[in-house]
């Protein structure tokens, strides 16, 4: 029996959504050059986010690294910060230090974690939280 094709096909559950991106075209040239291809590597990189983000806050949480009042100053220093992909990894800690109390232990901290780990941060930080104690839980350690 033939598959349904077109607008009466049903709809599975797992069933992908297409979605376009717009990649500047020095983007594309790194994909192109690097990865071999733009679409797969992209593909790869948005669909293993998730898993990646929350191992890295796991990964965060487990070593213990931040206090409640250290993902407060974050939190609360990255308010209403508006990230770009160039600067991804490099705000929160700049944004720490300008931040208003004393957080040098906080930005040492900061520092030493890699960049991708920053990243991370830096959406955990911007994210909306509905509920503030599950949001610090993500990544409050000690």
């Amino acid at each position: 029996m033939a598959t349904p094709r077109g607008p009466g096909r049903p709809k599975s559950s797992n069933a992908k959504k297409l979605t376009s991106l717009r990649l500047p075209p020095q983007v594309r040239d790194w994909y192109d050059k690097t990865m071999g291809g733009k679409y797969g590597p992209v593909a790869y990189v948005v669909e293993a986010w998730p898993a990646l983000y929350e191992s890295t806050l796991a990964a965060i949480r487990e070593a213990g690294i931040f206090s409640r009042q250290d993902a407060l100053a974050m939190l609360q220093a990255l308010q209403g910060t508006l990230l770009t992909p160039g600067m991804a990894g490099q705000q929160i800690a700049a944004d720490v230090a300008d931040s208003e109390g004393e957080h040098a232990e906080l930005v040492a901290e900061l520092e030493q974690l890699p960049r991708a780990a920053l990243a991370v941060l830096e959406l955990w930080a911007t994210a909306p939280a509905e509920d503030l104690e599950a949001h610090l839980a993500l990544v409050v350690g000690r």
